[in-house]
């Protein structure tokens, strides 16, 4: 993969997580989210379009403080593991949005992690980061063939991509749907998405 993020700001946000359409409805943004617990934990929140969203680390990372904060960055779709078996923090976080706990067939190596984040953000990130990062990147490879013939299927159809993408993706991830063309109808009736992309407000 090479997938590049976006520079951090100071406070660690790479960019805005929801999006606003005309209605005036605000979603928040589907993500798959690395957790690397320890003294120190990181958390890495990486969009379904492969770009990091957030990457923070703290040592007042409680399991209640961790819910809190992804409640409030975004829509968590998979919790990423670097290491198998996955650390049980990262269960009760899984358990608690009720999505998938994704962990590598084998614990990723120090190299592994490097090449898989060697595009995002600053050189030399602190390890805690870079092993939430890694774990998150690598959960992102497993679901990205999916997520790209989402894409092409929505496109090809005429429909406005990233918004409904992101939302259909979503959905696939965490078993609402297994039929990519019956979600793509199901979710853009709901949404009632015109040609233009902005959700309208139904009657």
């Amino acid at each position: 993969m090479n997938i590049r993020g976006q520079s951090p700001g100071a406070d660690g946000r790479f960019k805005n997580t929801r999006v606003k359409y005309e209605s005036g409805v605000n979603l928040q943004t589907n993500a798959i989210v690395g957790i690397d617990p320890g003294i120190t934990t990181a958390v890495a929140v990486l969009g379904l379009d492969g770009e990091v969203i957030k990457l923070k680390s703290s040592r007042s990372f409680s399991l209640r403080r961790i819910i809190r904060f992804l409640s409030q960055e975004c829509n968590p779709v998979v919790i990423a593991s670097d290491v198998n078996p996955a650390p049980r923090l990262l269960e009760k976080v899984s358990t608690s949005f009720s999505v998938p706990l994704h962990a590598p067939p084998g614990s990723l190596s120090r190299k592994s992690k490097s090449r898989l984040v060697r595009d995002y953000g600053p050189k030399g990130l602190a390890r805690h980061k870079k092993d939430a990062l890694a774990a998150a990147v690598c959960a992102y490879g497993s679901f990205m063939p999916m997520i790209r013939k989402v894409e092409k299927r929505i496109s090809d159809a005429g429909l406005p991509g990233k918004d409904l993408a992101d939302v259909v993706a979503g959905k696939i991830i965490l078993g609402k749907y297994r039929n990519i063309d019956g979600a793509i109808r199901d979710i853009s009736g709901d949404l009632a998405l015109p040609r233009d992309g902005h959700r309208q407000r139904q009657d």
